[in-house]
């Protein structure tokens, strides 16, 4: 009987975090002031390294906060503390001299990059366009090896090294923000980089796209070889009616729209994605199985202008006309 006495201890109920709570209450008031004027314009650059401190908030608040109800008012207090010198240096950071250069906000800068073609045959890209938009097409009857306007909020590297008749060419940025500038998302987008090739130099294009939309018209250059990396942005490529080459291309998740001139043979080697595949009616498919596929366009072994393309689907559909 004894036994029927004992029950199984009732189990605590967790204490609810005030974590969020202060988190949004503080906020609206912060944004609501912001944008009344009666605060300072703040400075995101600096928010964007400063916001490892949510981990070190909800670690007091789980550490301390939710063991009882001195935890939870001490828990409170400290992150009060915390987010009133998180904000005041948010804020106030450009009267500070010790943290004026890092509140100082980037610049969107405009670059004009060329470089002579004299003596030059062939010519290697490697271009990644990271977030941006962009523009490749040919540059004809010019004494420039390639030409372009680049817009950006980092730092441009821009290299050419020459090896007799050879050169390699190196077009990318190297971020100076951890994150894009919040007054300028609107806009970064909408400046696309423009870049032009020589179209009598033989090229191996070497393109890393990103969440740009990309239109890469190649019709009217050179190709020895081409490898395209596509992000989540839609990508419209145009490809050259002379010389055969072999090209790779490892798709994302945004669209792809490959268009090939009417008397280009073409072979395509599929690794299925999850991603639509639309090829064009003059394709057919001649082998594969669940994994991989080949297509081949009509009378594609006689051509006299053959591309070979290999093509990692993932999960963007792929269209070929």
């Amino acid at each position: 009987m004894s036994d029927l006495n004992h029950y199984p201890p009732t189990p605590q109920r967790q204490r609810p975090s005030v974590f969020w709570p202060i988190v949004l209450i503080l906020g609206g008031i912060v944004l609501l002031l912001s944008n009344l004027g009666y605060l300072p314009e703040p400075s995101w650059e600096l928010a964007a390294r400063l916001w490892p401190v949510i981990f070190i908030a909800l670690g007091i608040d789980l550490v301390v906060g939710r063991r009882s109800i001195a935890g939870a008012i001490i828990s409170t207090i400290l992150i009060l503390a915390l987010a009133a010198g998180v904000l005041g240096l948010i804020f106030f950071a450009r009267h500070i001299p010790a943290l004026a250069e890092l509140a100082r906000e980037p610049v969107l800068e405009s670059h004009t990059i060329s470089h002579p073609v004299v003596g030059i045959e062939q010519a290697e890209l490697r271009l990644d366009w990271s977030s941006q938009s962009g523009v490749l097409e040919a540059l004809d009857d010019s004494e420039q090896l390639l030409e372009g306007e680049i817009t950006t909020y980092d730092t441009l590297d821009f290299t050419v090294d020459r090896l007799e008749d050879t050169a390699q060419v190196r077009i990318n940025t190297r971020e100076t923000t951890p994150i894009f500038n919040i007054r300028s998302i609107s806009t970064f987008g909408s400046v696309p980089w423009e870049i032009a090739l020589n179209s009598g130099v033989t090229w191996d294009l070497n393109l890393d796209g990103g969440s740009g939309n990309l239109e890469l018209d190649l019709s009217e250059l050179d190709l020895e070889a081409l490898e395209l990396d596509g992000g989540s942005g839609a990508i419209a490529l145009n490809l050259p009616a002379t010389g055969s080459f072999e090209g790779r291309i490892d798709g994302g998740s945004g669209a792809i729209t490959v268009t090939v001139p009417d008397d280009v043979g073409v072979r395509i080697v599929l690794d299925n994605g999850s991603g639509a595949f639309q090829p064009a009616t003059r394709f057919t498919r001649v082998e594969g199985n669940d994994n991989e596929t080949v297509w081949e366009s009509e009378d594609y072994e006689n051509a006299e202008t053959q591309i070979l393309l290999w093509i990692d689907q993932g999960s963007g559909a792929i269209r070929v006309k």
